[in-house]
């Protein structure tokens, strides 16, 4: 076949009759046009449309600008009482930045430090005023801001509120600090207790829930950023010196009085506390899916013992709806026994977790049985040498061990 010989839908047609059938259009579109039709050897026709009127000029200075149209009025200016809270609303923004991500590389080597990082939407970093002090406060007087408003934060699980005074800055929202308060910052003196008011340890008192802790003084907010969490001011020195700290997590530490801390506890979020319910939430936020686990080194040790673990699976399903005191094993001695009679030595609680997802029902007749309380360890021995019982499970290991003995008595 010739380039210009195609089959459209069966058919055997010409591009040079199409060519025409188009011209033939655009001139009745455009009116006459004088087309130019040249032969190039003697097997396709190429159209020459003249093109003289467009201008190949520079840019022409004499063209009058575009007229505006009518203008039109402002329904809000001609009646105040249609304007909503959108229009009357203006977002201030503090200090805050692009963050910049690196995809869990270090960024000098560009080596893979941390796995499961990389991609995500764009965010904005607003940054929060990690030194509350400043030289101002130092110098003995008590700066005063007031909130203007209440934003999130894409990067921290807490809400900021936007503070104006001598400078426009971002703090994290406690719980009772609204737009409108005053918040305080003090060094020598202590003003109000408010939340959100800034002071060195030494200056509050004992049993006051702070946040915005820090490590060192003049080192910046460190400890307890996140939504709902609170420090707790235990004890202080004589000499006022030290400070005993007691963390979320419970641990207890001495820190340095001239650090600062916030007043109150931060105001707990839904998105501090909400699931991320689809793989695409989790890319949006930069977290990127584990690799395939079954590609990992011990893959065929694991699959073994998944394995077994469905055969356990099967056989606790069958010893649960034949036995009458099932679920009793934790708490009676004597249906242990048994149950480590079928099962060995592992934890019932184990093949119950097993069993959950593949037969709830079982579970749930379990747990209508009224379970006797666990009595607490008393004896370190086992419960067979207690009670001087000689039960299966015994006389199996007592033929396991003269077996070995036997075997080795032939191999010497």
């Amino acid at each position: 076949k010739q380039w210009y010989q195609r089959r459209v839908r069966g058919k055997r047609i010409n591009l040079s009759k199409i060519c025409d059938m188009w011209v033939s259009r655009l001139s009745a579109l455009f009116g006459q046009l004088s087309v130019r039709t040249t032969l190039l050897n003697s097997a396709r026709a190429v159209h020459h449309i003249p093109r003289e009127h467009v201008w190949r000029g520079g840019p022409a200075w004499n063209v009058p600008p575009p007229v505006p149209g009518p203008i039109k009025p402002c329904p809000i200016k001609m009646d105040p009482s249609m304007a909503t809270t959108r229009d009357r609303t203006r977002i201030i923004h503090g200090p805050q930045h692009k963050l910049r991500t690196n995809g869990g590389r270090d960024p000098e080597t560009g080596r893979k430090v941390f796995m499961c990082r990389g991609g995500g939407a764009d965010r904005q970093m607003r940054e929060v005023m990690a030194h509350r002090v400043t030289p101002e406060a130092r110098a003995g007087q008590i700066i005063k801001y007031r909130v203007l408003q209440i934003q999130q934060c894409d990067v921290r699980n807490a809400d900021l509120a936007l503070i104006a005074g001598p400078t426009v800055e971002y703090i994290i929202q406690p719980e009772g600090l609204e737009v409108g308060d005053i918040v305080e910052t003090g060094w020598d003196q202590l003003g109000s207790l408010t939340p959100g008011c800034s002071y060195p340890l030494r200056l509050l008192p004992i049993g006051i829930k702070i946040h915005a802790v820090e490590q060192y003084p003049s080192s910046g907010s460190r400890f307890c950023m996140a939504a709902g969490s609170s420090c707790e001011v235990l004890q202080h020195t004589t000499a006022r010196d030290k400070t005993l700290v007691k963390y979320p997590s419970g641990v207890s530490q001495w820190l340095e009085s001239d650090c600062v801390a916030t007043i109150g506890r931060i105001k707990q979020t839904t998105r501090a506390l909400e699931i991320r319910g689809s793989w695409k939430v989790s890319r949006a936020m930069g977290i990127k899916p584990r690799r395939n686990r079954q590609r990992k080194k011990n893959w065929r040790k694991r699959k073994m013992r998944h394995r077994m673990d469905q055969k356990w699976a099967k056989r606790l399903d069958r010893y649960f709806s034949d036995r009458p005191w099932a679920g009793q094993e934790h708490f009676v001695p004597e249906t242990y026994e048994r149950f480590r009679y079928f099962f060995g030595d592992r934890k019932p609680q184990y093949y119950m977790r097993r069993i959950r997802q593949r037969d709830p029902e079982v579970i749930a007749q379990i747990n209508k049985r009224k379970m006797e309380p666990r009595e607490e360890k008393k004896y370190q021995c086992s419960y067979e040498t207690l009670t001087d019982q000689r039960t299966e499970v015994f006389w199996q290991k007592r033929q396991r061990w003269r077996l070995w003995k036997e075997r080795n008595r032939e191999k010497k």
